[in-house]
């Protein structure tokens, strides 16, 4: 049975009838430690109006161990209780994963991701993982230092084969098609760079998802996942639709590197980020001052209109400030002042900045 959670983004998010909502679920095998089911559900009320989500769960674990590094470049062993014949059977299905170093608490790897060939890994008749080099990597290259880590690998989240069935049902059902794009979404496929993509069907009623309906074949689905504390824009036609996610809920640091540029984020756990204290430390992002031109601003949708916020640093206390509404035009405090205290679960949020945080890390609650 799964652990429900009542969500709210405004009246946008909250939890489903399982029978109405589409669910995932992935056979796991070996997690290191107990995992918490946990299911997570959007409706969307008015597609129309851009929603900005994540998904605060993630795919069950599918094997894991204790790490050690491995005899060449870009290779580690797993150590893995009761071991198989065969240790790249324990990669089930054909979606791209990711290693992830989940204990112990001070281990300098804890949170960091990496992306695991999976090919390669698949033919691995011992505990030797293949590693790829990726944009997706948190940390890179690997090295001794990975020793005693204890780590989990996991399929990632792709967001065609989340989303493409309620998405074309709906756009059958709106009257939508067969118009040349039915949906559209923002990602961060580079980063700090929003890439913006459309979904729509071929001829054989095929949904493809791509930056150009008219002159596109669609992009590889396995391409366009949905990292850990990431998050993605999604704007449809007016017809009500819902989705439900099951999964393990997270309870260990993630590593969400921020860019310069834009960001699109979500609180990777089943509870509400709160911005202070954590995200409201002056020393940790650039605070909205009159000396300096650049400044850290978050974007939340209320309503499907957006508003920005800019850390003000309260001068005389202390070491925080807070997160305080600016003009979304001119930039300047609005009057009377109000404040973003927290993020509720599962919600998205842009992060504009011309800093990078390639350690930002996002801490459990």
């Amino acid at each position: 049975m799964f652990s429900q959670f009542r969500f709210e983004i405004g009246t946008k998010l909250r939890i489903l009838p399982l029978p109405f909502v589409l669910c995932f679920i992935y056979f796991a095998r070996y997690p290191l430690y107990a995992q918490t089911p946990a299911h997570f559900s959007l409706q969307v009320d008015d597609g129309r109006q851009e929603e900005l989500s994540g998904v605060p769960i993630r795919n069950p674990t599918l094997v894991a161990g204790s790490v050690q590094n491995g005899p060449t470049f870009g290779q580690l062993y797993l150590q893995t209780p009761d071991l198989p014949a065969s240790f790249g059977s324990l990669l089930v299905g054909s979606g791209p994963c990711y290693l992830e170093f989940i204990a112990p608490p001070n281990h300098p790897w804890i949170g960091h991701r990496l992306e695991v060939d999976v090919a390669r890994t698949k033919q691995s008749t011992n505990s030797l993982v293949f590693l790829s080099s990726s944009t997706r990597n948190t940390r890179w290259p690997i090295n001794s230092t990975v020793d005693g880590a204890q780590a989990e690998i996991r399929t990632h989240i792709v967001l065609p084969k989340l989303l493409n069935r309620v998405l074309k049902n709906e756009a059958i059902q709106s009257g939508l098609y067969p118009v040349p794009a039915f949906a559209n979404l923002a990602i961060n496929l580079t980063p700090g760079h929003i890439s913006s993509l459309y979904v729509w069907l071929d001829l054989a009623g095929k949904v493809l998802w791509g930056t150009n309906p008219s002159t596109d074949s669609g992009m590889v689905e396995d391409s366009i996942v949905l990292p850990p504390g990431s998050a993605f824009a999604l704007k449809q036609g007016p017809t009500p639709f819902g989705l439900g996610f099951s999964g393990d809920e997270v309870k260990t640091p993630v590593v969400a590197p921020i860019y310069a540029g834009t960001n699109l984020l979500c609180y990777p756990y089943l509870a509400p980020l709160k911005l202070s204290p954590e995200w409201s430390a002056k020393n940790k992002f650039e605070s909205k001052t009159k000396s300096r031109s650049s400044y850290d601003i978050i974007v939340v949708k209320k309503n499907g209109k957006d508003e920005k916020y800019a850390l003000y640093p309260w001068f005389g206390f202390g070491s925080y400030g807070v997160w305080q509404k600016i003009d979304s035009i001119n930039g300047s405090w609005s009057q009377p002042p109000r404040y973003l205290k927290m993020i509720s679960p599962g919600e998205g949020f842009y992060f504009i900045t011309s800093k990078n945080y390639p350690s930002h890390t996002f801490s459990a609650p």
